[in-house]
């Protein structure tokens, strides 16, 4: 392969790339106090991601109680704050 060819490849490589971590979104967020860095786009993903999301528990964003139903539409933001609370049963 010649040398310009060669180029054009490396180009078009590094196009491709670029255009590709150009759609990843990486948001800085909190969770139950910790902060991390995620490509998910809605808190169900990050819940779920974290194993939070089994048995009883509750979410609440930026101070706000978030009923579960809204979970999957709620879209991840720069900064935003998740607690996830674990409901323990006893007596």
């Amino acid at each position: 392969m010649s040398q310009k060819c060669m180029l054009s490849l490396k180009a078009h490589r590094k196009r491709l790339v670029e255009g590709i971590l150009g759609r990843i979104c990486m948001s800085t967020i909190s969770v139950n106090g910790k902060n991390l860095q995620t490509t998910h786009q809605t808190v169900q993903l990050v819940v779920n991601e974290l194993g939070l999301s089994q048995g009883r528990y509750a979410v609440e964003v930026n101070g706000e109680l978030i009923p579960k139903s809204e979970l999957a539409q709620l879209r991840i933001v720069e900064g935003m704050n998740i607690e996830v609370v674990q409901a323990v049963g006893g007596g």
